[in-house]
């Protein structure tokens, strides 16, 4: 699992549109000019629940995702599928 939960890998794998493996780390790893391409997922922390690093390492450090409290990534990821 490359040290992700398996929570935010299902997350990251709903965003992506289920395309591949490589799409999934893309969009969870950092890219070459040091940024992540995922939006800051805030979760009752000053870091993103996705990569555990400060807003302003991801390229669109404006656009933040809430989790409200007591909300998992697993919850969001079913109701996203249910949805699609």
């Amino acid at each position: 699992m490359m040290g992700f939960d398996m929570d935010v890998v299902e997350y990251a794998a709903v965003k992506v549109d289920f395309r591949s493996l490589e799409a999934i780390i893309e969009f969870l790893s950092k890219g070459d000019d040091g940024f992540y391409v995922h939006d800051f997922v805030e979760m009752q922390s000053e870091l993103c629940y996705l990569c555990k690093e400060v807003r302003d390492v991801h390229k669109s450090s404006e656009n933040r995702t809430p989790i409200p409290p007591g909300m998992s990534l697993n919850l969001i990821r079913q109701r996203s599928a249910s949805i699609a």
